[in-house]
């Protein structure tokens, strides 16, 4: 047996990471609850950014390197938390450019906790992303093994 910090544990560790990162959102973006008030939108975001430092404390302690992780869960609680239409779509844009490989299908299911977006307003949002396809390295996909159907 290695120590801790052998590639073998350390490889081993990351995928561990990626899939609880991954396994989070995919608890998101599968909710069928939507949030109308500010104050319950607030909440969630709260417990989502306490979630994530904890997971990536985690992670982290263990011997996780997969630090491209770990913005992921704090951008989603902030567009939760953001009530601004501007303000969320700049922070969708830094999603979408740290995880080029989300699609509007990952933030149209994501942005249904947003119960108190108008139409108009999720389709304002949802032009910021396009579905284009994009090279990414291989070790920094997020969201193209998320399947929503």
């Amino acid at each position: 047996m290695g120590d801790a910090s052998s590639p073998s544990q350390q490889a081993t560790i990351e995928k561990i990471h990626v899939r609880l990162v991954r396994d989070y959102i995919v608890r998101l973006l599968k909710r069928k609850v939507g949030l109308k008030s500010a104050a319950q939108q607030q909440n969630l975001a709260q417990s989502i950014s306490k979630n994530a430092a904890e997971l990536e404390a985690f992670c982290t302690k263990n011997g996780s390197q997969a630090t491209w992780l770990n913005s992921a869960l704090p951008k989603l609680a902030e567009i939760i938390r953001l009530q601004d239409i501007g303000a969320i779509k700049i922070e969708v844009a830094t999603l979408a450019t740290a995880y080029p490989d989300i699609r509007r299908r990952h933030l149209e299911a994501f942005l249904y906790i947003k119960a108190n977006l108008s139409r108009g307003e999720l389709k304002s949002i949802l032009s910021y992303l396009e579905d284009s396809t994009v090279s990414t390295p291989p070790s920094n996909l997020l969201f193209s093994s998320i399947n929503l159907s």
